[in-house]
């Protein structure tokens, strides 16, 4: 076995195009992420009043721009008014924009499909998310990921992409009892693959999961112990605020295992 063959494959995803370095879901951390040459760009959706898909995490205006209410109470011309509170002269992106500055690159596009502010899935946003990846030419290099497992379900109606991968919360993954009724839940959703909170991670569960044909990562890992905790683990991929850290912990794990190789007798 050569040394490229254990180097290791983690793939690190820029969470919200990477917060801790940029204001989140800006068009600058997408730019930032690019040029840093993570794995993928993570980042959230809504529906604006006239159905265009916008770029922001909140179903309301109020946390991160200067604006107040639902996003979808107001239209994408109304939206580009209002800018960004870390960011001045930034305004909320439309998904168009993102996948302008992502797509000349090599990063895939790992798109979160939120909810309205009182918790409903919007109508018919799953085929108008397909509709736009197709036509940008970017469905095979996208992963579509939900807390709302109904919504990737929906997706899965209107068009496959490369991977879809059910979020799941501390509290639910509690709830089912750990991983093994997390897994089912996942396998009885129709789903291959999911993510849960860093705090929720043991060593084992990864390959537990691939034992039973499902993959696992992690999402919240930002400290440079969770960076190495994830990476240990082996998870499919991790998603983080930093991911300049990422890379530089992922690059010194890849550079121990070939040292380890090569004095390998």
């Amino acid at each position: 076995m050569s040394s490229s063959q254990v180097i290791a494959t983690k793939v690190i995803a820029a969470h919200r195009g990477g917060k801790g370095l940029m204001p989140e879901n800006s068009l600058a951390a997408f730019e930032n992420a690019v040029r840093l040459g993570v794995d993928m760009a993570e980042f959230d959706i809504h529906l604006t009043r006239d159905r265009e898909i916008v770029v922001i995490h909140d179903a309301t205006l109020d946390r991160t721009t200067n604006g107040e209410g639902p996003v979808s109470d107001r239209t994408l011309s109304e939206l580009k008014k209002l800018s960004l509170k870390d960011m001045k002269d930034a305004h909320i992106p439309a998904l168009d924009e993102v996948i302008q500055v992502i797509a000349p690159s090599p990063l895939v596009l790992r798109v979160e499909i939120k909810v309205s502010r009182d918790n409903m899935p919007y109508p018919a946003f799953e085929r108008r998310l397909s509709e736009r990846l197709m036509a940008a030419g970017l469905l095979s290099r996208s992963v579509i990921t939900s807390f709302h497992w109904d919504c990737l379900q929906a997706f899965q109606a209107c068009a496959t992409p490369q991977n879809m991968i059910g979020l799941m919360r501390p509290q639910r993954f509690r709830e089912l009892g750990g991983l093994d009724g997390a897994l089912r839940a996942l396998a009885q959703a129709g789903l291959c693959e999911i993510a849960i909170r860093i705090e929720c991670l043991e060593s084992d569960f990864p390959a537990r999961a691939r034992a039973a044909g499902l993959r696992l990562g992690a999402y919240g890992v930002n400290s440079d112990e969770e960076i190495r905790k994830a990476l240990d683990a082996d998870v499919t991929a991790l998603t983080t605020d930093f991911p300049d850290r990422a890379l530089a912990l992922r690059a010194e794990l890849n550079a121990c295992k070939q040292d380890t190789t090569a004095a390998a007798p």
